[in-house]
């Protein structure tokens, strides 16, 4: 079992899509995915929820508007950043998931900069913190 910070659910996303994995490690990372972006779906209907039952709406822009008044306002603002505060919790499909993509992602030799390097770097510190970690062999 895995925490992820929700915050940080998207760049992690975004850099599973983008690694370069193969064999069995490209399906246990396509495994991990699937349940983050399950999951961010889910995410984003509570947070649609939260909205509406605040009394404001969502543009076409996806902007938040048409607050009742500044209480509501504070209010919605500090249930959504609670939500993107919570951990999300993802359990393995496979035995020796977690394990074997620490394992290849220790071993990843390509280049990372900038998000993808922060999204690597959150990405190992929920794998090292579920105790998924050369250890756990």
């Amino acid at each position: 079992m895995i925490k992820i910070k929700n915050s940080k659910l998207q760049s992690i996303a975004n850099f599973l899509k983008d690694a370069k994995l193969a064999g069995k490690v490209s399906r246990y990372r396509s495994k991990l995915l699937a349940d983050i972006e399950a999951k961010m779906m889910e995410l984003a209907k509570d947070e649609q929820n939260i909205v509406k039952e605040s009394g404001a709406t969502i543009n076409d822009e996806g902007n938040i508007t048409d607050f009742p008044d500044d209480d509501s306002r504070l209010l919605l603002q500090k249930e959504l950043t609670d939500i993107r505060f919570e951990q999300s919790i993802f359990n393995e499909k496979i035995v020796g998931q977690f394990s074997v993509l620490y394992i290849a992602m220790c071993e990843y030799s390509e280049p990372l900069a900038g998000q993808d390097a922060q999204a690597y770097d959150d990405l190992m510190e929920v794998l090292e913190e579920g105790g998924y970690d050369e250890q756990s062999d």
